[in-house]
């Protein structure tokens, strides 16, 4: 192969062998951009903006978990509730969030699945039902590939 291509370099005459040089010196660079440099900077980007939004996301998280730990409402000031389940169907609906499954477990309980909603609309609606004593008794939150949550929970309200 090297013999070749020393073949063909020594065929071509001293114009052509300075076009040919010129021509590398400018595809070269070109192609080492487009192939490596290129992806790998936009690559970094967007692992970067990622990056800043978790780490957003997170702190969200944390202060709302600070806030539930705090305490909620008042018993006073928390609102009175019928069936859970419907209950949680309406504050679904309410935030724009679909159930999947909402399963009573009696008056006090029910057992709730979604497949696809935001992590954040997820986590505030579930602070906002800590503040009016429900409790999650047994979560699982999943991750999609679409970067939205799936969640699977059981609630109570408070002493049950």
């Amino acid at each position: 192969m090297i013999v070749r291509l020393i073949d063909f370099w020594a065929q071509r005459s001293a114009r052509e062998r300075r076009m040919i040089a010129i021509m590398l010196a400018i595809a070269v660079p070109l192609l080492l951009w487009l192939l490596i440099a290129g992806p790998v900077t936009a690559a970094l980007t967007e692992a970067k903006d990622r990056q800043a939004e978790a780490v957003a996301r997170h702190g969200r998280i944390v202060a709302r978990i600070d806030a539930i730990e705090r305490g909620g409402a008042p018993d006073a000031a928390r609102p009175r509730i019928g069936a859970l389940d419907l209950f949680v169907a309406e504050a679904a609906s309410q935030r724009g969030l679909t159930i999947d499954s909402n399963v009573a477990q009696g008056p006090d309980a029910v057992a709730i699945g979604i497949a696809h909603a935001r992590p954040e609309a997820i986590v505030d609606w579930l602070a906002e039902f800590e503040r009016q004593g429900i409790v999650i008794e047994d979560m699982t939150m999943t991750a999609n590939p679409d970067a939205s949550i799936a969640l699977d929970a059981r609630l109570s309200r408070s002493g049950t």
